[in-house]
């Protein structure tokens, strides 16, 4: 028997009309693999039960980052264009589909694998159930050998088979791992990506017309101008814009859901170079769609405590759907946004989810004759001690505070992608202090109380995984996962590298606690504030640090470019007012490699200027000599502040 007719008869098997019996089947499967032992088929059809095993990635599955609004897709197009000029001169872009990245394995030609995004590294295996969907090729090119899809069900298909369901995308993503395989055959599958052995296709856009031959692709469209994109008159980024605006205002009309536009920079090679930023390649960004909103009454406002112990309200409300998905909470972010909105408990109010995804009260609908006012607490509600405003902001000054150290291991937990482990969890754990993550043994998590029952075995095996290889981190990341405030992983990274300049030794965190404010505002750039909550933050936790760190396996940093090198060469100079010192401005260009000059001169390269279409004499100047304008929150936003 050749391989197309058990390509055939493994086909008609999932979708339920058999072409052979079992016992011709495995007669079948018994000759082959005597045969052909190695055959890719052997493999697809030995694919475990879904939601059992695990299986990794041949490439790391990273995410994008966003674009919310027209400035911050300029801004990501003037960082590339200052990175490498005419980058984005030819741009690919296509609908961001609302549903689970998946990956396929391909062998010769043949499908073998199908494996969920998971944490970015290993995934699911989901093989059978994508078999079951009829809706993948089972041959393909034998030069490609990894698909990168979005697994998806149609809304039609959702409307009448999926009654119940809060939105496709969490149809598609529970009927993708069921056990029973039920549903299976409304999954779809849009192809975006692909690994090929020999010649690579370095165009993004053809990429995707090497991919239409065999797979459903998401609408796409190619984009290209001579022009220099970083200028404000770029027309391809207004017709960037324009086709993401369209693409919104047509959402409801295509077969899927879709929540923005990915851009991508149509070279590959170009786009490589850029580099990645966070598992975040810097040549994509994704444009999203503003937040659809739903109108609710307001029924109670909660208050909780971070782990800086800023307390900010957040506002229960009755169930309502918002773009698909069940809202009961409501980001309210303090007293003076409560007071701008004018709102009382009681009040109907608009609700929307900021980014498609965190749930916030943008407005004030109708007013109740009975609506109670909001008061802030004058006491935390978590330890009871006296409350202090600061600015907008409202905190709990008790710094052993148990709310505050709770939402310091939630912090922890997000920022070290520690899977498995959630609020109720660690909460039912009685965990509060980070290090107590570690102590904990397989057996102690196995008998946590959870509901009527506990946490289990199988479950306890996960958690302990999942925290044996979060230990494993660089200083820079451990510094920016615990907290301190403002200070995430990216400019700890920083201030390592601008402190790591001895040859033979390996900075420790014995040395971060050595710190001084004034070394770190003269060697990373620091804003004065900035460095001196780093360095009070360490004090201050020094104890339960250096507690946690006995559990850490500190790796060495990869000595990679820094972000914080946008302006290697420039020569910048600043000019009128600026959200930042003007000293603090100078130290940020200088630590990202650029040169400051006192005024505009045949050698300076960009004016940073707080309105760049000013008349002024030194931004008319600029313009006849071909300098670049940049506003200062731009300039910031390149230096990752």
């Amino acid at each position: 028997m050749n391989i197309k007719q058990l390509e055939k008869a493994s086909a008609t098997y999932y979708t339920g009309s058999p072409i052979m019996t079992d016992a011709e089947f495995d007669a079948a499967i018994a000759e082959l693999r005597q045969n052909d032992p190695d055959h890719p088929f052997l493999k697809r059809i030995g694919a475990p039960t879904p939601g059992t095993v695990k299986a990794k990635h041949q490439i790391p599955m990273g995410s994008l980052a966003n674009a919310n609004n027209e400035k911050e897709l300029k801004t990501w197009i003037l960082r590339c264009e200052l990175a490498i000029p005419h980058s984005t001169s030819a741009l690919c872009l296509s609908h961001k589909l609302d549903g689970s990245s998946l990956e396929l394995i391909y062998e010769n030609g043949s499908f073998v694998q199908a494996i969920t995004r998971g944490d970015g590294e290993e995934g699911e295996d989901v093989t059978k159930n994508v078999l079951l969907s009829r809706n993948v090729p089972l041959s393909v090119n034998p030069s490609i050998t990894s698909v990168r899809c979005e697994c998806l069900i149609h809304k039609k298909d959702w409307a009448e088979h999926f009654g119940g369901d809060a939105n496709p995308r969490n149809s598609a993503a529970g009927t993708l791992r069921r056990h029973d395989g039920k549903n299976a055959q409304y999954l779809r599958f849009y192809a975006f990506d692909m690994m090929v052995n020999g010649d690579v296709p370095n165009s993004e856009t053809t990429r995707m017309l090497v991919l239409a031959k065999w797979f459903n692709v998401p609408n796409n469209l190619f984009v290209s101008s001579n022009e220099k994109a970083y200028l404000p008159e770029h027309t391809q980024l207004g017709y960037t814009i324009n086709w993401c605006k369209e693409q919104e205002t047509k959402r409801d009309n295509f077969p899927y859901e879709i929540d923005g536009v990915v851009v991508k920079i149509d070279n590959r090679e170009i786009s490589e170079q850029l580099g990645i930023t966070d598992n975040r390649p810097k040549g994509q960004i994704a444009v999203k769609f503003e937040p659809r909103g739903g109108e609710t009454i307001l029924n109670n406002v909660v208050w909780q405590v971070g782990h800086t112990g800023e307390i900010t309200p957040v506002g229960k409300v009755n169930p309502v759907g918002v773009g698909g998905v069940t809202v009961r909470s409501a980001n309210l972010y303090n007293t003076d946004e409560i007071e701008r909105l004018g709102i009382r408990i009681g009040d109907t109010v608009e609700v929307v989810r900021a980014g498609d995804v965190i749930p916030k009260v943008t407005k004030l609908v109708c007013s109740s004759t009975d609506g109670v006012e909001i008061k802030p607490p004058k006491k935390c509600p978590e330890c009871g001690s006296k409350t202090e405003k600061d600015g907008v902001r409202l905190y709990c000054q008790n710094r052993w505070c148990g709310g505050r150290s709770f939402a310091r291991v939630m912090t922890w937990i997000k920022k070290r992608n520690i899977l498995h482990i959630g609020e109720g969890l660690v909460e039912s754990a009685a965990i509060d202090e980070t290090r107590q993550l570690y102590v904990l043994s397989y057996a102690d998590w196995a008998r946590v109380k959870v509901g009527n029952g506990v946490w289990g075995k199988k479950r306890a095996s996960s958690v302990v995984a999942a925290l044996e290889k979060s230990k494993n981190v660089t200083l820079a990341d451990f510094l920016g996962s615990i907290g301190i405030p403002g200070i995430g992983r990216t400019l700890t990274r920083q201030l390592c590298d601008s402190l790591d300049d001895r040859p033979n030794s390996q900075l420790t965190l014995s040395d971060m606690f050595q710190l001084l404010p004034s070394l770190i505002m003269k060697q990373a750039g620091f804003g004065e504030s900035r460095a001196n909550d780093f360095c009070n933050w360490l004090k201050e936790y020094r104890e339960e640090i250096s507690d946690l760190a006995l559990f850490m396996n500190f790796e060495e940093e990869v000595k990679m470019e820094s972000d914080n090198r946008q302006f290697d060469g420039e020569v910048i100079c600043f000019t009128g007012k600026s959200p930042r010192p003007r000293v603090e401005m100078s130290q940020l260009a200088e630590s990202a490699g650029a040169s400051v000059s006192s005024s505009v001169s045949s050698k300076t390269t960009i004016l940073v200027i707080a309105d760049v279409e000013s008349q002024s004499k030194k931004a008319v100047k600029a313009r006849e000599m071909g300098v670049r304008l940049m506003s200062p929150e731009d300039f910031l936003d390149f230096c990752g502040i």
